[in-house]
């Protein structure tokens, strides 16, 4: 009960910060300006559409690249990035307490001086690190200005229970054990990324980074710069970790009860009703998590929804721009251009995936709520059954070249018949590679999105014999899906042209309609 406690404390804490004092100062933009740039913002978004509750924190680390492309030294670096954030509305307009600048600030500069120590390393060291250490800034400004109290204290509990439930076999090393579960809870509960686990692994290491200044703590932020090199690629080492895949599994299937019982949570410190009492009742919280688990249930129909538009049209406009950037020209040179192919290659991907996606998502059974609401007062009471993670067992050599003989086999039947309906259909080479590009693509976003629409059920997914043969020939499809999207998020060719041609001149005009309605109230002022 002392850990519901803490956790009921730390959403009474959260609740309460929600709410500004009085005539505080704060940061407010032009309205027609930041209309203009939260649609810029939308539009922007569906070409880098990635997971709804991750697109905050990718727009703050793309928008701090372009403020330190323009403003090398960062000095006064934070006053225009917060308008920016503002008037893209990633944060509503006049709630930005203005003190809330020197703190941005004093982030940002710690961030520049460790990039400006990145210069003993070789270039493309130093660009991957420059990159890494850029999203890892997003993420410290999205905390600082919208601290996830209550989101960090349902992880830090549901971590320390996965802690005793858990057993494993395998003898692992305390630390590799620890960072496993902690990593595979963030990724299981609420869908976190690599930048913002990465984060939180360093301020678990570094206690007071959060704290850290480039005046107060030189001798400390250089020492770190040196070691980042270290620091990357054990942290990278710990995301690749063999056994992290079934610690998500084992997270995963237990994370359902915990996100019911912090909506239960939510609801009752908004309303300043929170008491640890109340959870002694066992009816009671039995009908509070059957009430979340049905508002919670709708709301994912419609999230999931939503993702399957966002991303179909992410794909039709990506698919778009290649089509008459590369593939026409190219077809055109080699004779080989023909319209009907065009139409087909422009269509059939993005319609592909809304059907894989609208298809997919299917509603749990109804057995399924009588487990999590049982499953809630489990949680509560600390009452968990253990969980083992299996371990594969060692095959046999032969066994293991059998099974990768037959993988080969399944992948070069996959793309071979792929290969022979667009040969017939007229497709060019190029298109073909192209078209097969964005289906891997496709079929991967599809399938991230069908398991997210999971994240409720708490019943091990039926495996069929008809199940097993479909996975068999399309996981090469997945698999070629997951190394390209890794290889686009290095690229970003669309998002690069956007962000030069595009984002660079639209932020100047953005800023000189704010400036000129403001000289236009001040001289309406001075008039009267």
């Amino acid at each position: 009960m002392a850990d519901l406690k803490k956790l009921i404390v730390a959403y009474e804490t959260w609740a309460a910060s929600r709410e500004l004092p009085p005539e505080t100062p704060v940061i407010r933009v032009d309205k027609i300006a930041a209309k203009v740039a939260a649609f810029y913002e939308k539009i922007r978004g569906i070409v880098d559409w990635s997971e709804e509750h991750l697109l905050r924190k990718i727009a703050i680390a793309r928008i701090l690249r372009r403020r330190l492309f323009l403003r090398e030294n960062g000095e006064s670096l934070a006053s225009v990035f917060l308008r920016d954030l503002v008037r893209g509305g990633y944060f509503r307009n006049g709630k930005i307490p203005e003190a809330k600048s020197v703190s941005v600030e004093a982030v940002l500069k710690k961030y520049i001086f460790l990039m400006q120590g990145l210069r003993s390393f070789s270039l493309r060291e130093e660009h991957i690190l420059t990159d890494w250490l850029l999203s890892i800034a997003g993420c410290e400004v999205e905390a600082l200005l919208d601290p996830p109290l209550r989101e960090e204290a349902l992880l830090d509990y549901m971590t320390e229970q996965t802690k005793t439930r858990l057993m494993i076999k395998k003898s692992l090393p305390d630390q590799e054990r620890e960072n496993l579960i902690f990593i595979a809870v963030r990724q299981a509960l609420f869908k976190l990324d690599e930048p913002i686990i990465t984060y939180q692994l360093i301020k678990k290491y570094i206690p007071n980074w959060n704290d850290l200044r480039v005046e107060e703590d030189r001798e400390t932020l250089q020492k770190f710069s040196r070691e980042l090199g270290r620091w990357y690629d054990n942290l990278h080492m710990a995301f690749s970790h063999s056994l992290l895949k079934k610690f998500y599994w084992a997270a995963e299937m237990a994370d359902a009860p915990y996100l019911i019982l912090g909506d239960v949570l939510t609801d009752l410190a908004q309303s300043g009703e929170l008491k640890p009492e109340l959870f002694l009742d066992s009816h009671w919280l039995e009908s509070q998590a059957f009430v979340k688990y049905k508002k919670r249930l709708a709301k994912q129909k419609s999230k999931a929804t939503r993702a399957a538009i966002y991303s179909t049209l992410s794909i039709f406009v990506s698919k778009v721009l290649i089509a008459f950037v590369l593939e026409v020209p190219i077809d055109k040179f080699t004779h080989q251009f023909s319209y009907s192919t065009l139409i087909f290659n422009i269509t059939i991907p993005p319609i592909l995936m809304l059907g894989i996606v609208l298809w997919g998502i299917k509603p749990p059974k109804k057995s399924n709520t009588g487990k999590i609401t049982e499953a809630v007062k489990k949680i509560v009471n600390g009452d968990l059954p253990p969980y083992e993670i299996r371990m594969p067992g060692d095959r046999p050599l032969m066994i293991r070249a059998f099974v990768i003989f037959f993988y080969i086999i399944g992948t070069a039947i996959t793309f071979g018949v792929m290969i022979y309906i667009l040969t017939r259909l007229g497709f060019s080479p190029f298109s073909q590679a192209v078209f097969i590009f964005f289906i891997s693509l496709i079929a991967f976003a599809g399938l991230k999105i069908r398991e997210r629409s999971k994240e409720l059920i708490i019943e091990e997914p039926p495996s069929g014999f008809t199940q097993d043969i479909i996975a068999f020939f399309t996981l090469p499809i997945v698999e070629l899906g997951r190394w390209s999207s890794r290889q686009l998020l290095r690229i970003r060719v669309v998002a690069i042209l956007l962000d030069v041609l595009i984002e660079l001149p639209l932020q100047f005009f953005i800023e000189f309609i704010e400036q000129w309605r403001a000289f236009l109230k001040e001289k309406k002022q001075e008039i009267r």
